[in-house]
């Protein structure tokens, strides 16, 4: 509470010095767009923008109408309900320090504001295809209903078999977006009602992974021929049966059917100007959906299987009864359920004179969630369109020994403010400070501490054996963000920049569904950096030297070890730090028709205070010990390169990055080789209203293999390594696409 005191009483005091004027008017910083709606991986996915950190789970954060499109990125991933260009006046790229002071996420985000119509009726409506069958369509219409009332309504479709073309469904990316709103407006202000439904059937997990053999140099191979990123790993029989993590009782399902969302959203926002400086905004938006389903898929190795017999003893069959012998690829999955609801309000004053720009805001934000996560294994042949396979008879097994389950309440009240000043005509400030009262309510099945085993995940585990116990965790904790930013002149068109931010969250209920308690300690992230930078006319040069570092970072591990000549994989709850040391060099040219854009990044991320204890089904225990490793997934090396040239109605452009090799394992034993990821496309706008586009999709037909290796994460030697059979996920094949826009 004195945190937030002092808080106001900062504000209060900044508030009184905005009213003196000075020369310059200044703008809040912003972020060029670094090609964000261009990914490797997904066609409809915002790309992870690297800030030296591993990307979130969730993806890149996405900011809708002033907005985050959730509290928390878990259940619901941003990506999963937001998508389409049309229903959008803009989308851009908010930078680090706005995003972290307005959602708490420490990164780029991407910032997209709805187009709610004019006094003229306008519109767009966008389609696209591809050489894999893709049907896209997005439409929108938007204009005046009658005097100070506009409207706007947009319908988005996304039906993408991807490259792989699996058996079990026809559209393995499954999305439509019903969007519509009114708008009044007044001579001082403005008031919008949204509404957007989603119906999401996106089945990409389980459907982005595929078979290799590493080869113990960072190459990879073909397993059996399989292609990445053309064959698929999914079994077209996939009906399969869980426990029911409350009651016990066996569902039998498919994984179409568990993937399935409909998320509501509504949004009510209201501007006033109060006079000529000051402005009053304030916004409230609720999303929530109902019995929420998610599937999730995790490979352990792959096991070669003999004569119907693996190295257990265990009967391996086709599920038709004959012996199988060959490679047999065991999946951990999850069949997820939610219930979520979350209410997000804010009021903020603006103020904007000839030298400061602020934002002093008060928000509110409630997030409600339900989680039932019913696990077990299954098993299918490592080949192109596999076959399942069965274990002593079993279809599935191990029901529920990777359970997660909670209830969780959560209320955040913030303020926060930001300026930016301009002291000098030398001297820019940019300084923010948000401070958030934090309380949770869960209800979980947790084991309070080591001696407590009741709560412990094993297989036919669920909530109402008699055994498990709930209990309830409440707690208030304060969260603390605040950033500084120095730009200086030092000589005409050549600045000096400095810039710390420091951010401190507490955890949130994705870390308390599992059988142990995670660590109380906050997530702590900051970012010190420093350069120089030059803007010119036809150039804009900056050269930067950082240091960023995020403590206390929650997350589960899987770990592989051959247990009697089986694979046998561990989950662990683990706590650890990283610090990532960088050079970055970034520029952009522009002469005639010509556009240059060029970056490149040279980082050190590590891992700190990293160990972990492994205990086995044979008893066997290690210790293994982490620290100073390069953190997996994430390269050294970091090229972007994005050339255009425009010629009358004709655009010509390509969008080109490279990442350094990628460590596949905790201990660095193994890692992939580097890759580019590759666009390209030719823009005519054959009238002012029709635009036709053909693009390129991995123009250099790389297969860009990841992932991680769970078993390397216990073998120090690496040669034990070569000729690894494992599972990872790929970037898209070689790809033609043709969209057309026609705008009215």
């Amino acid at each position: 509470m004195k945190q937030t005191m002092m808080l106001i009483m900062v504000m209060v005091y900044s508030m009184a010095a905005f009213g003196q004027q000075d020369t310059t008017i200044v703008s809040t910083p912003q972020a060029s767009d670094r090609h964000v709606m261009l990914d490797a991986g997904a066609s409809e996915k915002p790309r992870d923008i690297p800030i030296g950190l591993p990307g979130e789970s969730a993806g890149t954060p996405i900011m809708e109408d002033g907005m985050p499109m959730a509290s928390t990125w878990s259940p619901i991933y941003p990506y999963v309900h937001w998508a389409g260009k049309s229903s959008y006046k803009s989308i851009g790229l908010m930078g680090i320090e706005e995003t972290v002071l307005r959602s708490g996420n420490f990164g780029f985000a991407v910032d997209s504001y709805t187009a709610l119509g004019g006094e003229e009726l306008h519109g767009a409506l966008s389609a696209k295809t591809n050489n894999d069958g893709l049907i896209y369509v997005d439409v929108n219409a938007n204009g005046r209903l009658g005097k100070g009332w506009h409207f706007t309504a947009g319908i988005y479709t996304n039906l993408d078999p991807t490259s792989t073309h699996p058996l079990h469904t026809t559209f393995v990316n499954n999305m439509q977006i019903y969007k519509a709103g009114l708008t009044h407006r007044w001579a001082t202000g403005e008031a919008s009602l949204l509404y957007k439904l989603t119906v999401n059937r996106d089945g990409l997990f389980g459907n982005d992974r595929a078979p290799f053999i590493y080869n113990g140099d960072g190459s990879i191979s073909r397993l059996n021929g399989f292609r990445l990123g053309r064959d698929s790993y999914m079994p077209e029989d996939f009906d399969f049966t869980y426990m029911d993590l409350e009651t016990g009782k066996m569902v039998t399902t498919n994984v179409n059917d568990e993937n399935r969302r409909f998320i509501h959203d509504l949004s009510l926002a209201v501007t006033n100007r109060i006079n000529a400086t000051w402005t009053l905004d304030t916004r409230l938006h609720l999303t929530g959906t109902k019995n929420m389903k998610m599937m999730g898929f995790s490979e352990s190795g792959i096991d070669e299987i003999t004569g119907g017999v693996n190295a257990k003893g265990q009967h391996i069959t086709t599920t038709d009864g004959r012996d199988y012998s060959g490679l047999m690829q065991q999946r951990l999955t999850l069949a997820q359920h939610f219930d979520f609801f979350d209410l997000q309000a804010k009021a903020e004053l603006k103020r904007k004179t000839r030298n400061h720009a602020t934002s002093l805001a008060l928000s509110y934000w409630f997030t409600y969630q339900y989680c039932m996560a019913h696990s077990l294994m299954l098993a299918q042949t490592a080949e192109n369109r596999p076959q399942r396979l069965l274990l002593d008879g079993q279809r599935q097994w191990n029901y529920n020994a990777a359970a997660n389950y909670g209830r969780g309440r959560e209320h955040f009240v913030s303020l926060f403010g930001i300026d930016d000043w301009q002291v000098t005509p030398r001297l820019n400030l940019y300084y923010g400070l948000r401070a958030e009262l934090f309380h949770n309510n869960y209800r979980l099945a947790v084991n309070e501490d080591e001696s407590q085993t009741n709560n412990t995940r094993r297989p036919d585990f669920y909530i109402n054996n008699g055994v498990v116990t709930l209990s309830s965790h409440l707690r208030t904790k304060m969260n603390f963000i605040a950033l500084g930013r120095a730009n200086y002149l030092l000589m005409p068109r050549l600045f000096l920049t400095g810039e710390y931010i420091y951010s401190r969250l507490e955890r949130r209920f994705d870390q308390y569904r599992f059988s142990s308690m995670p660590s109380d300690k906050p997530y702590v992230k900051q970012l010190l950096r420093g350069g120089v930078s030059y803007s010119g006319s036809w150039l804009n040069l900056s050269a930067m030297v950082s240091y960023i570092n995020s403590r206390n970072i929650g997350s589960t591990q899987y770990f592989t070890k051959q247990v009697g000549g089986v694979n046998e994989t561990q989950g662990q709850n683990t706590t650890y730090d990283i610090g990532t040391f960088g050079i970055t060099a970034d520029g952009t040219a522009t002469f005639g028709g010509f556009s240059m854009h060029a970056l490149a990044t040279f980082q050190k991320p590590q891992y700190r205070n990293f160990a972990v204890t492994l205990t086995f089904s044979d008893g066997s225990s290690e210790v293994i010990d982490y620290n100073q490793k390069y953190v997996t997934g994430m390269s050294q090396v970091l090229l972007e390169l994005d050339p255009s040239y425009k010629l009358g109605d004709w655009r010509f452009w390509l969008s080109a990055r490279y990442y350094s090799k990628q460590y596949a394992s905790l201990v660095n034993n193994v890692y992939f080789d580097g890759h580019w990821e590759t666009f390209a496309g030719i823009d005519w706008n054959v009238t002012k209203q029709l635009q036709l586009q053909l693009s390129v999709v991995n123009l250099l037909n790389q297969t860009g293999a990841k992932g991680s290796i769970a078993a390397a994460n216990t073998i120090t030697d690496p040669s034990l390594l070569e000729g690894y059979l494992t599972a990872g996920t790929f970037i898209r094949p070689l790809t033609f696409g043709l969209a057309a826009t026609y705008k009215f």
